[in-house]
């Protein structure tokens, strides 16, 4: 971080998501410079070393007047300005005393539910017709997830952006799933006997334990 460039960082689960701006003229508003600034922050988290970053941070802006255009504070830039002449050794600031809960990393795995596994043995001619119900935002989304969770080899991952979640049915059971995601250009389907599962670069899919189609060779694309 600089008086030019501004990044930062962000987890979705997956992985991490890094955001960079660079001014191509002129320099950032309101960034502070020289040496008296570090001294005056030095004495000011001093006086107030019973205070949070956080609220430290905001007290920061109040006492320099540190706002935007529309008169809110610039609460993100001066924690980011703290943390820097922090990591630096310029500043000591307090403890972290709270780190709030991401739902990316901490999310609850999808618990097991109850389907019937009686094995089927038929034709796939036989398994018509078929019905495919579109479940994302419905009810019986946290079905999709926790049959994806326990009967694909892979787990369940939530996926990133938008997205649409497919049960597909049969003579009344649940047969297969499938998954597409938004950036989806093709979509590949793939099937396969027994518990197997196909996987593309952009869809995810799965035949239910139990189903035995019979004269299958393979999957199709």
């Amino acid at each position: 971080m600089s008086r030019k460039m501004w990044s930062s960082t962000s987890y979705d689960g997956q992985g991490f998501w890094l955001a960079t701006k660079r001014l191509s003229k002129g320099r950032f508003r309101w960034w502070p410079t020289g040496d008296e600034p570090a001294r005056v922050l030095r004495r000011f988290i001093a006086d107030n070393s019973h205070l949070s970053r956080r609220k430290l941070s905001a007290k920061v802006c109040e006492a320099w007047d540190w706002r935007q255009p529309n008169g809110a504070l610039r609460d993100m830039v001066c924690r980011g300005l703290l943390l820097m002449l922090h990591r630096a050794g310029e500043v000591q600031l307090p403890d972290v005393r709270f780190v709030p809960r991401n739902p990316f990393v901490d999310r609850e795995r999808p618990a097991p539910m109850w389907i019937d596994t009686t094995p089927v043995i038929a034709t796939v001619n036989a398994l018509r017709p078929v019905e495919v119900q579109q479940v994302r935002r419905t009810g019986d989304e946290p079905l999709f997830n926790s049959l994806m969770e326990h009967h694909h080899y892979l787990g369940y991952e939530q996926p990133v952006g938008e997205h649409l979640k497919y049960l597909i049915w049969s003579l009344g059971r649940r047969r297969a799933l499938h998954s597409a995601g938004a950036n989806a250009g093709t979509v590949g389907d793939s099937a396969a006997g027994g518990d197997a599962v196909g996987v593309s670069r952009t869809s995810r899919s799965g035949v239910e334990a139990g189903i035995r189609p019979a004269n299958l060779a393979g999957g199709a694309r």
